[in-house]
Parts: C-alpha cells; structure tokens; sequence
C-alpha cells in the first residue's frame, strides 16, 4: 500500500512530466482529502446520533422515575396528613402565645394555608 508522501511523490513526478500547473490538480487532490474529511464527519454524525438516542433513552427513564416518586412522595403526606396539622396547630399556637395574641389574624392565615398545601387524599 502506497504511503501518502509516495503517492503525492508520484502525482508531482507526472504533473512535472504532463507540463501541467499544480493548480490544474488541485481539484483532484482535494476531492481525495474531501472523501477523508467526510468519512470523519460521517463518524462524529453517527457518535452524535447515538449519544442523543441515549440521551432520550435515558430521560425517558428519568421522567418514569420522577413520577413514582412524586407518587410515593404525595401517598406519604397524605397518609400523615393529621400528624402534619397537629404539627401546624402547634406551631401556630407557640407563636400566638409568645406574641400574646398581638398578630392571632396573620398567624390563624397562615395555619389554614399551611394546612391547603397537604392535600387531604
């Protein structure tokens, strides 16, 4: 098999033999360098296929999982939904009383939203 130097060697001896001008075939040797750099493009094209086919594999497994987990998160608070309101009822009823009753309004509030953000089943 011909080394790239002895093939381009051999193409500068005829162009000298032929009369002609290293520009006359330049056409030639670029669409030679040309199929190169397309079999490299073709390459990084198929890599970047394949990454993105594992990319959406990969992210539809994530969306899978993020699911269940929102489903096991929501079962879980609704099942301690009255442990979290007594939690919320005392809370509310420590700071009422270390404000002695000053701020009852904004705290009973914010109790009832807080007890909107468990869902109740």
């Amino acid at each position: 098999m011909p080394t790239l130097s002895s093939d381009l060697s051999g193409r500068l001896r005829k162009l000298a033999a032929s009369g002609e001008t290293p520009t006359d075939a330049a056409p030639e040797m670029r669409r030679k360098d040309k199929g190169r750099m397309m079999s490299a493009f073709d390459s990084v094209k198929d890599l970047a296929a394949k990454a993105q086919t594992l990319v959406n594999e990969n992210a539809a497994k994530a969306q899978t999982l993020v699911n269940e987990n929102t489903a096991k998160a929501k079962s879980l608070l609704v099942s301690k939904k009255g442990d979290i309101d007594a939690a919320v009822d005392k809370a509310a009823s420590f700071v009422d009383t270390q404000t002695k009753g000053k701020f009852s309004a904004q705290v009973s509030k914010v109790q009832e939203t807080a007890k909107k953000v468990v869902p109740a089943e």
